[in-house]
């Protein structure tokens, strides 16, 4: 957890965010971490903060972000 915890701290936290929480990327980051992902696709990016956790928390990774809402604010 403490690798978590640091990889995250400075993520930064935007007002109103609606997209996955630290509860639900540690969810994911626990259960893909003993796999060591090479790629990572994402869907639906909104603003980008989980992609920027998944960057950090997966630095040897790449990791591919798809936002298929083209009227998006965020996109």
């Amino acid at each position: 957890m403490s690798d978590f915890r640091r990889a995250i701290e400075a993520v930064p936290r935007e007002s109103g965010f609606r997209g996955i929480g630290p509860r639900g990327m540690f969810f994911f980051y626990a259960a893909v971490r003993p796999f060591g992902p090479k790629q990572i696709l994402e869907s639906g990016r909104m603003r980008g903060e989980s992609t920027l956790m998944l960057a950090r928390c997966f630095p040897q990774a790449r990791i591919v972000s798809v936002e298929f809402d083209l009227d998006s604010t965020h996109a």
